[in-house]
């Protein structure tokens, strides 16, 4: 490697480094208080569910009910990872792959879930919605 080259990718790695924590700031989706947004209350009511697999707390799955409460969970299946679904006929989530039923609340009702789904915070803001880790 030449020497120009060296210093040029030392110098491009010396800069990338030390202004990514200020890009990350900038454009991280995290609001004040450890909220997020997932997205708008116009979408959560056109289709009654908003999901965001990619937050930096997880997955997350908004749940928008018939008495117009809001359920906001961890939607991956603690068995094989598989995303569930809300049927709303049981009120329960249910996991395509293998069956395992959660409560509103993430327990486990029955099949081969090894664990409950995480619940997160949900609010409402200026026709957005944010979630938080409880």
């Amino acid at each position: 490697m030449k020497r120009r080259r060296f210093f040029s990718l030392t110098l491009f790695s010396f800069i990338f480094t030390t202004f990514l924590p200020v890009f990350h700031k900038v454009f991280a989706q995290e609001t004040e208080n450890n909220f997020y947004k997932l997205g708008s209350l116009t979408d959560l009511e056109e289709n009654g569910f908003l999901l965001n697999e990619n937050l930096e707390i997880g997955a997350v799955l908004v749940i928008l009910k018939e008495d117009n409460s809001l359920i906001a969970i961890e939607p991956t299946c603690t068995h094989m990872g598989c995303l569930v679904e809300w049927n709303k006929q049981e009120n329960l989530f249910i996991c395509p792959c293998h069956n395992s039923k959660f409560q509103e609340d993430g327990k486990v009702v029955e099949g081969l879930a090894i664990s409950d789904l995480p619940i997160y915070q949900v609010k409402i803001e200026n026709n957005t919605v944010f979630v938080a880790n409880q």
